[in-house]
């Protein structure tokens, strides 16, 4: 019988062989394909048009592909990556906290961060299973072996971890470089002749670079969305000026029990809502729930993942519970001002993610009032140091400070405007005339003056610049075609003759973050020779 099933299984060998051989021959017969016109969508700013050139030009000498640019605003630019109606994506990642968690989880299935279509079954597992290991360095091990695998594949192309390009006026006080590049308004005053100013000059003017798209929490996910909403809203906790570790927010304690996996938090008695309402822990219970929930708000919460981690929350979520039940939700105010937590499995930094915009606090009563216009200026309640006073689109949105914030009297900023310019020439230059405080980028084509102007500041930033690719139509849903494109590119090249301020080339997927330092896995080399290879494999005419 044993000696039989050999037979057997060794016939079925032969014959799967054949039929590889046969399909081989089919395919050595067929004429190479010419590889179609692609094009690359990018958003607005020079610095990302520069790059876009660069490797459209490199694609070009390398791999002889024909590569169109695509220039969109940020609200058509965040609508089409979410629809995935692109082919290559410029994008970036600015870290929400210093885990390299926060990267691995983008890439898995349905997240909503993920916007390339790519799914892999042995990646997902392998972050799950990194979410029940509590040792760091062997949690490292886990995302290793999943960070080969998306290198393999290449869903994305990594091009480089970024630098902190801020232009500051010198007499912004209170604001210290960090990897984050996050800077509470709240520790943030103005200094004239060595002297803090007084009361009708304490402002800031700030460079936001684009409108924002929406000032709800539960479901904004841009950089120029959560540079204001710092300003309006206040977690649990909220983060240090200096370093960005977790501090107390509206939460003025809090007790972890011994297993990791219950946060008792109490809430402050004078935390307030800008209406003068008490900041309660129900607030917080129904605003994570909005999230959690699904059918509880107008568009799908891109960062709804970062609740993944809250007991009975990840089915929700992901779609495998139809019906939010919310007593099986680990989520429970005890009182007014006391909110005990209860996690899936332990999270170190899930004191982080409390400071995360996501997890914010919104007034019941306005949202139910106002419905998807809550967040209009004659209507938005907020329970942080600032509140909306004025919105001209296109052209500005001023806040004040809050008099029912409970830190208000820490807080010396009378007034913070927020420019929408999208054009880095026009806010440098609106720096260097003394309309505009800070800057949070600057015009690449301009490097040299930059440098040498003493109101520059560059510093680490733990973010990455790369590109996605759109796995779900060709010719980039095929592994091989998105690797010969990620092998072409000369990011050194890219980081010392287009970027020019320091920018270090990421080969993997994650950059080093963490405690102790994550250590990435080699990425794909720079081998045009190579990427050449693998289009002919994939069938493409390549001279």
């Amino acid at each position: 019988m044993a000696r039989s099933s050999r037979l057997i299984a060794g016939g079925a060998v032969l014959a799967l062989l054949s039929a590889s051989l046969f399909a081989y021959c089919a395919r050595a017969g067929e004429k190479p394909k010419p590889f179609p016109k692609v094009e690359i969508l990018y958003n607005t700013l020079e610095s990302h048009r520069a790059i876009a050139e660069a490797l459209a030009q490199m694609w070009k000498d390398e791999l002889h592909v024909n590569v169109g640019l695509a220039n969109t605003e940020w609200k058509v630019y965040l609508d089409k990556m979410r629809d995935l109606d692109y082919q290559i994506a410029r994008a970036g990642w600015v870290f929400d906290y210093n885990d390299p968690h926060n990267i691995f989880e983008c890439w898995q299935t349905g997240n909503g961060n993920n916007r390339t279509g790519w799914s892999n079954k042995k990646y997902d597992e392998l972050i799950e299973k990194a979410t029940l290991v509590r040792d760091n360095a062997e949690r490292w091990k886990v995302y290793q072996d999943a960070e080969r695998l998306a290198v393999d594949e290449a869903p994305i192309l990594p091009i480089y971890i970024y630098v902190n390009k801020n232009m500051l006026s010198q007499k912004v006080k209170g604001w210290y470089d960090n990897v984050l590049n996050t800077h509470p308004y709240d520790a943030i005053w103005i200094e004239e002749d060595g002297k803090v100013a007084p009361p009708d000059r304490q402002k800031l003017n700030f460079n936001n670079g684009a409108e924002p798209q929406t000032l709800d929490p539960a479901i904004m996910s841009g950089v120029p969305e959560s540079r204001i909403a710092i300003a309006l809203y206040e977690g649990l906790t909220r983060y240090d000026p200096k370093d960005l570790h977790p501090i107390p927010g509206v939460a003025e304690s809090w007790e972890i029990s011994e297993d990791g996996k219950t946060y008792t938090f109490h809430l402050r008695p004078d935390a307030r809502w800008s209406n003068g309402d008490p900041v309660t822990a129900s607030d917080f219970v129904y605003s994570w729930l909005r999230v959690i929930d699904p059918t509880q708000l107008p568009q799908p919460a891109e960062y709804a993942q970062v609740f993944d981690w809250i007991e009975g929350a990840k089915p929700v979520i992901h779609g495998d519970v139809k019906t939010c039940d919310p007593t099986r939700i680990g989520l429970d105010a005890r009182d007014a001002r006391t909110l005990v937590v209860r996690l899936a499995a332990p999270c170190p930094f899930f004191l982080n993610l409390c400071a995360h915009s996501t997890y914010y606090p919104v007034h019941r009563a306005t949202v139910e009032r106002h419905g998807q216009k809550w967040t209009r200026p004659e209507n938005i309640v907020g329970n942080g140091p600032f509140i909306l006073k004025q919105w001209e689109l296109s052209a500005k949105i001023v806040f004040g400070p809050s008099p029912t914030y409970w830190g208000h009297e820490r807080v010396k900023l009378h007034e913070i405007t927020f420019f929408p310019i999208d054009s880095q020439d026009t806010a440098l230059n609106k720096f260097l005339a003394g309309e505009c405080d800070w800057l949070d980028d600057v015009p690449i084509a301009r490097a040299d003056e930059v440098k040498k102007n003493p109101c520059f500041r560059a510093s680490p930033f733990l973010t990455i610049y790369f590109y996605r690719f759109n796995c779900t139509k060709p010719p980039f849903d095929d592994p091989r075609v998105r690797r010969a494109f990620s092998m072409a590119v000369d990011k050194k090249t890219i980081c010392s003759k287009v970027e020019r301020f320091g920018e270090i080339p990421l080969k993997g997927v994650c950059p080093p973050c963490g405690n102790p330092p994550y250590k990435g896995v080699p990425g794909l080399p720079y081998d045009p020779e190579g990427a050449r290879k693998l289009l002919r494999e994939a069938g493409y005419e390549v001279p």
